[in-house]
């Protein structure tokens, strides 16, 4: 059930119970933080991953970087996509939400 995340269970034990903002039955939505860097990264570097999603990942440097910038911008919220377990399955992002009618594109990456 581990396969694909790019965190080896070691690392997973070491991780602090991470805040759940939604949850369903089935998955959760946890907020991005730089902690997330690393997994967005190798996940954006897979050259399938790449491909659905139109352009090369960027450095592991440049992805904190938009991680930190995407942190404090009012108009995107990033999201991990959680199994019942807390395993990350893969990233989803709110923009352009109407908070009035309760509506926002999104944007998801499948992981490998």
């Amino acid at each position: 059930m581990n396969q694909g995340t790019g965190i080896a269970d070691d690392e997973r034990d070491e991780e602090t119970a991470r805040e759940v903002s939604w949850h369903a039955e089935s998955v959760g939505l946890a907020p991005v933080d730089l902690d997330d860097a690393e997994l967005l990264h190798h996940w954006r570097a897979d050259a399938a991953a790449a491909h659905e999603i139109g352009f090369w990942p960027r450095s592991l440097t440049a992805m904190r970087e938009r991680i930190e910038r995407d942190i404090d911008d009012d108009d995107r919220d990033d999201f991990l996509v959680l199994l019942p377990d807390s395993t990350p399955i893969g990233p989803i992002a709110l923009s352009g939400q109407d908070i009035v009618n309760g509506t926002s594109p999104t944007a998801r990456l499948r992981s490998s």
